[in-house]
C-alpha cells in the first residue's frame, strides 16, 4: 500500500490535463484530494485571472499592465499552471529598460500552485508572489525587466548609482524592480529558473523555509539574490555570477552595494551552500539591518551556514558580514578582491577552510569578539589577517554600542597557511588572543601587535618575516621565526611539523537540494578585468563587443574583441596604421599603432564570417610628449584650494617628468621620493596634432581642474570634489594645438586623467 500511496501523489504524476486522485492514509482513515482537468488558454487582455489548472499556448503575448497590480493573476489551491514557454512582454518596442512598468504575473493568497515555463520580460517586476504557501516556481525565464539607467562611466563613478536596501518593510525594494519577487511565502521551490540582465534577479521578503536551488540569476546591475526578514531557507547550487555596479577597471572599485548574494535585516539560520557569486560588488553581503544597529540594539542576522561557495573576483568584498552572531563561513573561494572578508562588528562567527587568494586584504575584522578562524589558506595576500578595535565614543552611546561591548577580543587563530603575505597577522588594540599551529612562507612580517593589547598567547608556530610588537602583553613559546623581531632563546631551531589536516572545530558539509555544478567551468574569462560595465549594467559576453568601444590611446590603442567564442578577422583598415591580432579566434586582443608616429584617426571594421556580422571600430590615436611638474603649497582649509595660484606656480617644482600620456590614477598620491600625498598642484603641457574636426576634450580629477586650449580655459571645475568627468566640445582646425591642464589636490583620493575623442 505505500508503494501504491507514493506512486499516486509523485510530482511525475501530476503532468496537466490529467486527473489525480491522491489517497493519504490517515489516524482517522482515508483523505481524498482531486486536481482538476488543465484547460488550453491564450492571454488576450491585461487582468487575465486563473483559478485552476491550465495550459497557455505557446507564443509571444505583448500586453501591459495598464493599472500596474498584473497582468495575468493566480489564485488557487492546488493547480498546476504551465505557460509552455509563452513569452509575456510588458514594454513597447523600442521601450529603454528604465521605462519598464508593471507585473506580469502575480500569485496571491494560494497554496500548492506549481508555475511552469514562463517567460515574462519588459516590466518592472516579472513574477510577483505574496502571502502564498508551497509554490513551486519551477522552468521560468525572467530575463530582460527593469533597471536602473546608470550615470557612472568608464571614466569616473556618480554617486546617485548608490543602491540602498536597508529599507523594505513597506516593500521599498519594488522601485528597484525584479525578476521574482516573493513576499510573506512559506514551504517554496524555485528551481531551473533563469534570469539575465535586469536589476535584480530573485528577492525573498518576509519568506520561510523555502528552497532555491539551480536556477542563475547572473549579469544583473543590483542583486542576483537579496533576502529581507527571510530564515529558515536553503540557497543552493545557484548561479549568481556578475551581479555588479560601480566598477571601471583600473579606474573605481566601488560597487554600490551591489552583491550576488545579499542578505539583510533579520535573516537567521539559512543554508548557503554551493553557489557562484563572482564577480560582483560583494559576492555574498550580509548586514543585521537597522532594527539591531538603530532601534532595538538586539537580533541581526545571525546562525546562518555559509558553505562551499565561490565568491571570487569580487570588486569589494568576497563576504561582508557585519553586526551579527554565530554565523559560519566555510569551505568557500575568495580569489582577486580587496577584501576576502569583512567582518565588522561580527562576534562568535566560526571562519574555517576558506581558500583566500590574490586580495588586498584576507580576514579583516574590526571590533569582533569571540570568533574563530581555522584552517583557512591564505596565497599572496596584502594582509592576510587583520583585527583592530577604534574610537567608539560615539557609538558606544546608540542602540547597538549599548547592549554590545564592541571590544576587539577573544580570538582563536589556528593552523592556518600563509604563503608569500604581507603581512600574515596583523592585530590592533586587539587582546585575549590565541595564535597556534599556524604555518607561513615568505612573508615580510609574519606578526604585528600593535596598540594596547593584553592576553596574546604565540604558541607552537612557523613564523616567516619580521615580528613587531607594540605596547602591550604577550606570550611567545615554542616558534620558529624565519626574521627579526623576537629574541633567540626560546625560539626553535627548526620549523614544526604542523598537521594541516587536523581539525578542531569542524563543519559539517550541508545536505542540500539541488544537483546544477554552479562553478564557472574551466576556460571561462574570469578575472577583475572581465568586469565591463556600462550605462546598462554589466556585459554578458552574449554578443560580440569592442572593449573600450570607442578607443583612443597614446602612441598605440589596445582593444579587445569578446563575445562568444568563434573565427573572426580585421578588414577595411584606415590605411597608415597597422593592426596587430592575437589571434583567428574570439576572444581576442588587437594592437593598432600608427606608421609614422603621428596622431591619427582609424578605423576598421570585425567581420563574423559564420554570421556575416560586422562591426565597425573607430578610434583615434594621439603622439604626444607631455612636459609634467609637480608643486607643493600649505593647507590653507580642508576644503578651500590654493589662496595664491600663481604663487605656487612660482616655486620650485618638486618634481617634473616627460611623459606619453596624462593618465594619473595616483589614489593616495604620487609615487616618488619626497612627493606629498596631499597638497599638491600639477601642471601638464603639450603640443598636439590633430586632424580637422570635432573633438570632445574630457578630464577626470580629484580635485580641482583647469583646461586650456590654445590658451583659451575651456573647461574650469576649480574646485575641492570626488572623481569628476569634466568635457568640452570643439571644432578644431588641422594643424597643431598647445594643451595646458592644472590640477589641485587638497587630500584623500588624487586623480587627473585627460582624453580627446573624435565627438561623431
Amino acid at each position: 500500500m505505500k508503494k501504491l500511496v507514493n506512486n499516486l501523489v509523485s510530482p511525475r504524476k501530476l503532468a496537466a490535463g490529467s486527473v489525480v486522485l491522491a489517497m493519504l492514509c490517515g489516524g482517522a482513515g482515508w483523505a481524498w484530494s482531486f486536481e482538476s482537468v488543465a484547460s488550453q488558454r491564450t492571454i488576450e487582455t491585461d487582468n487575465l485571472k486563473l483559478s485552476e489548472s491550465v495550459e497557455v499556448a505557446p507564443g509571444e503575448y505583448r500586453i501591459q499592465d495598464g493599472d500596474g497590480n498584473g497582468v495575468v493573476h493566480i489564485r488557487g489551491q492546488g493547480i498546476v499552471v504551465d505557460f509552455q514557454g509563452a513569452t509575456l512582454v510588458g514594454s513597447a518596442a523600442g521601450q529603454k529598460p528604465d521605462e519598464f512598468t508593471g507585473v506580469g504575473v502575480v500569485v496571491s493568497d494560494s497554496s500548492r500552485v506549481t508555475l511552469r515555463n514562463l517567460r515574462v520580460r519588459g516590466f518592472k517586476v516579472g513574477l510577483l508572489v505574496r502571502r502564498s504557501t508551497q509554490v513551486v516556481i519551477e522552468g521560468c525565464d525572467v530575463s530582460d525587466n527593469w533597471k536602473m539607467h546608470l550615470r557612472s562611466t568608464p571614466q569616473a563613478e556618480d554617486g546617485a548609482d548608490w543602491l540602498f536596501g536597508h529599507e523594505n518593510d513597506q516593500d521599498e525594494w519594488l522601485r528597484y524592480g525584479a525578476g521574482m519577487y516573493l513576499a510573506d511565502c512559506a514551504d517554496f521551490v524555485l528551481r531551473n529558473n533563469r534570469g539575465r540582465r535586469g536589476q535584480n534577479g530573485i528577492c525573498l521578503v518576509r519568506c520561510t523555509r523555502g528552497q532555491v536551488y539551480d536556477n542563475e540569476m547572473s549579469f544583473h546591475s543590483g542583486w542576483g539574490l537579496a533576502m529581507y526578514r527571510s530564515s529558515h531557507n536553503q540557497i543552493a547550487h545557484n548561479k549568481f555570477d556578475w551581479c555588479i555596479r560601480g566598477y571601471s577597471h583600473g579606474v573605481y572599485n566601488r560597487g554600490q552595494d551591489s552583491a550576488g548574494i545579499l542578505v539583510y535585516e533579520q535573516c537567521c539560520d539559512n543554508v548557503f551552500a554551493y553557489n557562484s557569486a563572482t564577480h560582483g560588488g560583494d559576492g555574498f553581503f550580509l548586514f543585521a539591518g537597522l532594527e539591531t544597529l538603530q532601534e532595538t540594539g538586539q537580533g541581526g542576522c545571525n546562525r546562518n551556514l555559509v558553505y562551499g561557495n565561490d565568491f571570487s573576483h569580487a570588486s569589494n568584498n568576497g563576504i561582508e558580514a557585519t553586526f551579527s552572531d554565530g554565523n559560519v563561513f566555510a569551505c568557500n573561494r575568495m580569489d582577486q578582491a580587496d577584501h576576502a572578508f569583512w567582518g565588522g562588528y561580527s562576534y562568535n562567527t566560526l571562519i574555517v577552510a576558506n581558500q583566500i587568494s590574490r586580495c588586498n586584504h584576507g580576514i579583516s575584522i574590526e571590533h569582533g569578539s569571540n570568533n574563530w578562524i581555522e584552517r583557512n589558506v591564505f596565497e599572496r595576500v596584502g594582509v592576510a589577517v587583520n583585527l583592530w578595535q577604534g574610537e567608539q565614543a560615539a557609538f558606544a552611546n546608540r542602540p547597538y554600542g549599548r547592549h554590545h561591548h564592541c571590544r576587539s577580543e577573544e580570538y582563536e587563530i589556528v593552523r592556518n597557511r600563509f604563503t608569500e603575505c604581507g603581512t600574515d597577522l596583523r592585530l590592533v588594540h586587539t587582546s585575549a588572543v590565541r595564535i597556534r599551529e599556524n604555518d607561513s612562507r615568505q612573508a615580510r612580517v609574519g606578526l604585528e601587535l600593535a596598540g594596547t593589547y593584553q592576553r596574546v598567547r604565540v604558541e607552537g608556530n612557523n613564523l616567516s618575516g619580521d615580528v613587531r610588537l607594540g605596547n602591550g602583553q604577550a606570550s611567545f613559546a615554542d616558534n620558529y621565526l624565519m626574521g627579526q623581531g623576537l629574541p633567540r632563546e626560546g625560539l626553535r631551531e627548526q620549523p614544526l611539523e604542523i598537521d594541516a589536516e587536523a581539525v578542531t572545530r569542524d563543519v559539517r558539509a550541508p545536505e542540500v537540494p539541488g544537483k546544477q555544478d554552479a562553478f564557472l567551468p574551466a576556460g571561462t574569462l574570469r578575472g577583475l578585468e572581465y568586469i565591463l560595465v556600462d550605462e546598462w549594467g554589466p556585459y554578458d559576453f552574449s554578443q560580440v563587443r569592442l572593449d573600450p568601444a570607442r578607443p583612443v590611446g597614446w602612441h598605440e590603442v589596445r582593444l579587445r574583441v569578446l563575445g562568444p567564442p568563434q573565427p573572426f578577422r580585421v578588414v577595411d583598415a584606415t590605411p597608415g596604421v597597422d593592426i596587430a591580432v592575437s589571434g583567428e579566434q574570439l576572444p581576442a586582443s588587437l594592437r593598432v599603432t600608427s606608421r609614422d608616429g603621428q596622431s591619427r584617426p582609424f578605423q576598421f571594421v570585425v567581420e563574423l564570417p559564420q554570421g556575416g556580422e560586422r562591426i565597425e571600430a573607430r578610434g583615434l590615436i594621439l603622439a604626444a610628449r607631455w612636459r609634467v611638474r609637480i608643486y607643493g603649497w600649505p593647507r590653507v582649509g580642508p576644503m578651500q584650494p590654493p589662496a595664491d595660484w600663481a604663487a605656487v606656480l612660482g616655486s620650485e617644482p618638486l618634481a617634473e617628468w616627460e611623459l606619453p600620456a596624462v593618465d594619473f590614477r595616483w589614489g593616495g598620491g604620487p609615487a616618488g621620493e619626497g612627493l606629498p600625498a596631499d597638497h599638491f598642484g600639477t601642471v601638464c603641457e603639450a603640443q598636439l596634432r590633430l586632424p580637422a574636426g570635432k573633438y570632445v576634450l574630457r578630464t577626470v580629477s580629484d580635485d580641482g581642474v583647469r583646461l586650456y586650449l590654445d590658451g583659451r580655459l575651456v573647461i574650469d571645475n576649480w574646485t575641492w570634489h570626488p572623481p569628476a568627468e569634466d568635457r568640452a566640445t570643439l571644432e578644431l582646425e588641422e594643424g597643431e594645438h598647445a594643451v595646458r591642464i592644472e590640477h589641485f589636490e587638497i587630500d584623500g583620493v588624487a586623480q587627473l586623467q585627460f582624453f580627446i575623442e573624435p565627438a561623431d
